[in-house]
Parts: structure tokens; sequence; C-alpha cells
């Protein structure tokens, strides 16, 4: 354990123990601590998200301003909604792909059989 009050310093004592100074230093909550603001903005988001699955973090961010006049920037309400593990609605893969019964059909038009 790490002492302030000893008298060997703090970079001894890391060093005896094999712990890096900027470990012994940092906070030992973390840095990603949900405040009470990020709750009551992630149950503002969880609403919007409710009633519009298909809103990505751009569109969030709007709702939240328009109907609850809350100013959020749009990489917070990512991070949250990345943290909430919810995603927009979007299409899937290769939606643009042609049907495969067009496909076969296409012998009529060029008077072959297959």
């Amino acid at each position: 354990m790490i002492e302030k009050e000893s008298e060997i310093k703090i970079s001894r004592q890391c060093e005896l123990l094999g712990v890096s100074r900027s470990s012994y230093y940092s906070d030992s909550s973390g840095s990603a601590k949900m405040n009470i603001a990020d709750e009551e903005l992630m149950k503002a988001i969880d609403k919007i998200y409710t009633d519009s699955p298909f809103y990505g973090s751009r569109r969030v961010r709007m709702a939240l301003l328009r109907y609850q006049n809350i100013i959020v920037n749009r990489k917070k309400v990512q991070r949250l909604m990345r943290a909430m593990g919810i995603y927009g609605q979007s299409p899937g893969i290769m939606t643009s792909r042609q049907n495969a019964q067009s496909i076969r059909n296409i012998h009529i038009f060029f008077g072959t059989s297959i």
C-alpha cells in the first residue's frame, strides 16, 4: 500500500510495487463516471428513442432541443446512446441488390430458354 505520510518518496514506493506514478495519481473511480445530469439526459434519450427507434444521434439531439429545450452536443448523445446499447435503425446491407426473380426471368426478354 502506498502511503503519502511515509519517509519513502511516492515515486520510490510506486517503483517498489511495480505501479506507475500516473496510475497512483489517477482517479480511482475511473474517468467514465456518470453524473446525475447524464442519467437524466439518458432518460430523456430513452424516451425519444422509445417513441422513434429509427432516430440516430443527430435526430435525437434535435428532438432534445425542440421538445425538451435541452442543449447538448451530438457526440455526447452518441456516447450515451452507445453506453445504453441503442442505435438508430437503418436499412440492412445490400438494399439496392437486384431481385433474384427478375434475374431468372431475363430469358423472356431475349427469347431464350433456361
